[in-house]
């Protein structure tokens, strides 16, 4: 593919094809889908700092070059293929620097990681990372119901929590029962999201709504074979993506 253009950069930087996100976000318009390949892009440029760098001071200078790229954005003078795309969103719904800048500040709270111990301290350490992108993101999807953004803002954290178990790097952390218990936990809640999400914004937040489906089909799989999750890291193919995908925007399309 070619990468030449912001927007090629920021689809292959964010949604690739056969990434969950990929799927979440297929049945958009092409408008709404470059916007969000723009924040989520954004948001694994930022994450994929805290997973490759192993010195903490070269994870902080690129974290603080970019809060100095959000000033250029801002001002009208981006370098970056990600802040070259993000231009355009940020105008249109109204982003602030702050939203960008505390999705950063998360981040360097990763550099040297003081892990909360219990289920609820996770979810709340991870709402301004995951939470903040997934809440940004149901903003450029569209919202009628004020509350909206916090659960999609929620879900985010639960995202970010199975990513966490996941990644074999974090995952360390937590002893496998607790890995367990916490999948039990994202289960039951996320579930519970689903529900709560206001049925008059289900068509906007169709992706947020697939990506809960591929996660929940994923956790079910890992707790009914007994795996380790970090052994799941590919567990869905594609095409059972795509299924889970179709199915949920279908249910969508009719209901809604």
């Amino acid at each position: 593919m070619n990468s030449s253009t912001p927007g090629n950069y920021c689809l292959e930087k964010a949604a690739p094809p056969g990434s969950s996100l990929y799927y979440s976000i297929l049945f958009y318009p092409a408008d709404i889908k470059r916007e969000l390949n723009a924040l989520h892009a954004f948001h694994h440029e930022i994450e994929q700092i805290i997973e490759e760098c192993s010195d903490p001071g070269v994870a902080h200078m690129k974290l603080a070059w970019w809060i100095e790229e959000i000033q250029r954005l801002f001002t009208g003078t981006p370098r970056h293929p990600v802040s070259m795309e993000f231009a355009e969103v940020i105008s249109h719904h109204a982003l602030t620097s702050a939203d960008l800048n505390n999705l950063i500040r998360h981040y360097e709270q990763r550099i040297n990681p003081v892990w909360p111990v219990t289920y609820q301290d996770l979810l709340d350490y991870l709402i301004d990372g995951p939470g903040s992108a997934w809440k940004l993101s149901s903003r450029i999807c569209g919202i009628r119901n004020q509350l909206t953004p916090e659960i999609a803002s929620r879900m985010g954290c639960l995202f970010g929590l199975f990513y966490l178990l996941e990644d074999r790097k974090t995952n360390q952390y937590f002893p496998q029962a607790q890995q367990t218990e916490f999948i039990r936990n994202l289960i039951i809640d996320m579930k519970d999201c689903c529900r709560k999400l206001p049925e008059d914004d289900h068509k906007a937040q169709t992706g947020v709504l697939i990506m809960a489906n591929i996660i929940l089909r994923t956790c079910e799989e890992i707790l009914h074979e007994t795996h380790n999750i970090s052994q799941y890291k590919t567990s869905l193919t594609p095409l059972r993506k795509f299924w889970i995908a179709w199915r949920t925007h279908r249910k969508v399309m009719r209901t809604g």
